[in-house]
């Protein structure tokens, strides 16, 4: 029978969807493990100690959603522990952590909302107090002020009751510099922005650019307009959480295969105990996904924004640069000169984003074969590998092979 790993989740969320518990099941098919995943609102001080004594798993990977659960190495008994998006120093080492980099999400989200060339920046952070909306804020703060541009800034927004969150933000976002560019930590707090923008008036992307980030799609694409967010590799994050998790189990001696623990509890404390610091990873921003609440700074150039529109519906059918411009008055050249001041990049940079996007759908599916990916995306196969690399780093199949659901 094969060891038992447990991957606790204490969201609302059913936890069998959760992209991080894709990626701990990719590592555990080839680890030969048993994961286990349970969903419990009392995860924490109170449940994890009959859990481990109900299971007895050799491992535990434990999901924090947003902010801690309230449980610490201590009341796993020990058997070892990696938390996915840890937090804080508080696991005095004892631990695995697996962290968001937020600092690179934010400079991620400024370079994105910089592009469109935006009057002003504003940033707000989460609905309650937490270190990774601080650190997002702050970060997405620095970078504005190198542009020298001003920002306004809504660090800890206290009105959880959206009634009271719009009553709240429309006078702010009235006061805003019109062209102005917002950045919030999350898709639900954009998703708080773009309906509250709407409701005062405002005209979302002409008078204001919105971005979120976790690009979750049920906000986004329900979303009036469509939100653009920055998608995070939370599959990736689970599969760097269990990869952890098995080094630590290799150092302590348990045998994986047959799920012996009994003997080895009193050696992972002492061995677990000594682990330093730097039992630490983070993943950072993979794409940012463009959809209506940043398209186009172009509302002072109407045939910009017809441009996008065009690109997104046929980017990856052969749309061509040369193609584009006969559709559109003016000459190619003077798109693109149009282009580039409206959007920060030329239309070329626009329809290779919107094809690398359906790449990164297509390659997400195990169905696709790799050597039709290219037809059904606008690429030519030798180009999609160069572009592919370049981006990312490394092949398609190495990073199907990396990130793809067993």
């Amino acid at each position: 029978m094969n060891p038992v790993v447990l991957f606790l989740n204490d969201s609302a969320i059913d936890p069998t969807k959760c992209p991080k518990l894709a990626g701990v099941r990719r590592y555990a098919a080839a680890a030969g493990w048993n994961v286990m995943p349970i969903q419990d609102s009392r995860s924490g001080r109170r449940s994890i100690p009959g859990l481990i004594a109900k299971y007895r798993p050799i491992g535990c990977i434990c999901d924090e959603d947003s902010k801690p659960t309230g449980a610490t190495p201590g009341l796993f008994g020990g058997v070892p522990v990696v938390f996915a998006n840890g937090y804080g120093s508080r696991y005095n080492g004892r631990a695995g952590r697996i962290c968001v980099d937020n600092e690179a999400v934010a400079r991620a989200a400024f370079r994105e909302l910089a592009a469109n060339n935006p009057a002003a920046f504003a940033v707000v952070g989460e609905a309650f107090s937490c270190e990774w909306s601080e650190v997002r804020v702050n970060a997405f703060s620095a970078e504005a002020a190198k542009s020298g541009l001003p920002c306004r800034e809504i660090r800890e927004n206290k009105w959880k009751v959206r009634e009271e969150f719009a009553a709240f933000i429309r006078p702010w976002l009235a006061d805003l510099p019109r062209h102005a560019a917002i950045y919030a930590v999350n898709d639900p707090i954009a998703r708080r922005i773009a309906d509250a923008a709407i409701a005062a008036g405002l005209r979302i992307p002409q008078d204001l650019t919105l971005l979120g980030t976790d690009n979750n799609p049920g906000i986004c694409e329900a979303s009036h307009p469509t939100l653009s967010s920055i998608q995070l590799d939370f599959e990736r994050m689970g599969y760097l959480a269990a990869k952890m998790l098995g080094k630590m189990l290799a150092r302590s001696g348990t045998n994986e295969t047959s799920g012996t623990t009994g003997t080895a509890c009193a050696s992972h404390s002492s061995q677990l105990s000594q682990m330093s610091h730097s039992t630490v990873a983070t993943i950072g921003p993979l794409l940012a996904m463009r959809r209506e609440s940043t398209r186009g700074y172009g509302r002072r150039e109407p045939h910009v924004l017809e441009a996008v529109e065009i690109i997104r519906r046929e980017a990856c059918d052969g749309l061509t640069v040369a193609g584009l411009a006969k559709r559109l008055p003016g000459s190619r050249r003077l798109l693109d000169l149009r282009f580039r001041e409206a959007m920060g990049h030329s239309v070329h940079d626009e329809i290779q984003q919107v094809r690398l996007e359906r790449v990164f759908d297509l390659l997400q599916r195990p169905d696709m074969p790799i050597g039709a990916i290219a037809d059904f995306s606008g690429f030519a196969l030798h180009q999609l590998d160069r572009v592919f690399r370049a981006r990312f780093g490394c092949s398609l199949r190495a990073w199907r092979k990396r990130n793809a659901q067993p």
